[in-house]
């Protein structure tokens, strides 16, 4: 009886210390890239990108495409680079409008939307619209990053402008 009571008592300590190791199927660099996916995704829906310079998610300049739906050649592309996150959220409110709507009330256009995740993989975590996009609203499209060091910081990011 104390033979089994000791091989219980070893089998758990091992299960417990098995458990603190990261063998969920998610290694930690999987799950920094995803923090740092959804921190971006949420900045940018409620316009707040400047808060992400608190999370130091940036290595150097991060580069900002928009891509115009309704342009082509070299004025479909709009690209700017940005020393931090607060100069991009200046940047796009300078670009808003300012709308109103009976029972909706004011609000500011292009609306931002951030659509469905695809998923993060080599560097780029991307989004699609499975019902199209509209005029007036500016869609989170795909978020580069890099790795190093251990941290995850931004590289680029890509916005499509329904127009």
């Amino acid at each position: 009886m104390k033979r089994f009571a000791v091989a219980a008592a070893v089998i758990s300590a091992a299960l417990v210390f098995l458990g603190s190791l990261n063998i969920s199927g998610q290694s930690s660099r999987n799950k920094k890239i995803l923090r740092m996916e959804e921190a971006v995704a949420a900045a940018f829906g409620n316009s707040q990108f400047g808060s992400l310079d608190a999370k130091r998610l940036r290595l150097g300049k991060i580069k900002l495409v928009i891509e115009h739906s309704l342009l082509d050649g070299d004025e479909q592309f709009e690209v700017r680079r940005f020393a931090t996150f607060k100069q991009i959220e200046r940047w796009l409110q300078s670009r808003e409008q300012q709308a109103e709507a009976e029972g909706v009330g004011k609000y500011k256009l292009p609306i931002r939307v951030v659509d469905t995740r695809a998923g993060c993989r080599r560097g780029i975590c991307r989004y699609y619209s499975p019902n199209g996009i509209l005029h007036n609203h500016l869609y989170l499209k795909k978020i580069f990053y890099g790795y190093r060091g251990g941290r995850v910081y931004v590289k680029k990011i890509y916005l499509y402008d329904g127009d």
